[in-house]
């Protein structure tokens, strides 16, 4: 039993203290050598991620505003077959007759 009390009391001597702290230090250098070298590679991806960032904000806030198309998209929608753009065109419902006057003037396969 008188063993253990031994090893369970902390050593007073300042040289003791001093050794293990530069054993620390020198076993823990290249641990934390390698914590910063990874922190500075994440602190250049963060400084390369802002700018990209500001540049996309530059490059959009540069752009000229768009201008107001000639087209209107009436005109767009409007077809190419005379009956149907004047059908499209007109104000007022045409009447049945000029509907199938137009089907039956159509070839048939």
């Amino acid at each position: 039993m008188s063993e253990w009390r031994e090893f369970s009391r902390l050593p007073g001597s300042p040289e003791y203290w001093l050794d293990l702290r530069q054993r620390i230090g020198g076993e823990a250098g290249p641990v934390l050598a390698g914590r910063k070298a990874r922190e500075r590679w994440l602190d250049r991806a963060l400084a390369g991620g802002v700018l990209a960032a500001a540049a996309s904000v530059a490059l959009l806030l540069a752009q000229p505003s768009p201008g107001t198309p000639d087209v209107t998209i009436q005109a767009g929608l409007i077809p190419a077959d005379p009956l149907a753009r004047e059908l499209l065109q007109s104000g007022a419902a045409p009447p049945v007759g000029v509907l199938l006057a137009s089907y039956s003037a159509e070839p048939v396969p």
